[in-house]
């Protein structure tokens, strides 16, 4: 493991409250009608380490192939720049996420 990785990024996304919009669409093959817009703060200290399982195989069909990670995150300082805002995390740990590898 690395101490650091300057080609991570990290963002959190904060969805407004519009009833009548589309949140969190991260699909980029096509918009939708109503998308919503999210406050973005970029994150400018932290620390972050991951893990990724090895036991699943690539299968056929594509889409049958996943796997397991789990994402530490420690004393992360988010910033939103347009109003410099900013967001303090002690710590968030994801564990057993699981992640599929298909474009789009």
């Amino acid at each position: 493991m690395h101490d650091s990785d300057p080609s991570v990024s990290v963002v959190l996304e904060l969805a407004g409250n519009d009833p009548d919009s589309i949140y969190f669409n991260f699909c980029n093959d096509y918009g939708l009608p109503n998308q919503g817009v999210t406050k973005k703060y970029k994150a400018i200290s932290g620390r972050f380490s991951f893990s990724v399982s090895e036991d699943n195989p690539i299968k056929e069909p594509a889409w049958q192939t996943f796997y397991y990670v789990t994402i530490s995150i420690k004393d992360l300082h988010l910033l939103n720049q347009e109003n410099n805002d900013e967001i303090i995390i002690n710590e968030a740990v994801f564990w057993n996420v699981r992640v599929g590898w298909l474009p789009g």
